[in-house]
């Protein structure tokens, strides 16, 4: 699945591993209260139960 972020998304978990890949432009990827500046090219993944968000920074 993908989508375009023109918003932060909520606080939140899932039950499964997610992974987050930049197509493009820059995001913050906040995991547990600890921010990784994401550029395009960049790959994350997030262990299930992890509280995370997601913001763009363009």
């Amino acid at each position: 699945m993908h989508h375009h972020l023109d918003r932060p998304s909520k606080l939140h978990f899932h039950d499964y591993i997610e992974i987050c890949y930049v197509a493009s432009g820059r995001l913050i990827h906040i995991v547990d209260k600890d921010p990784f500046v994401m550029t395009a090219g960049d790959l994350i993944v997030i262990p299930e139960k992890k509280e995370h968000l997601l913001a763009p920074l363009e």
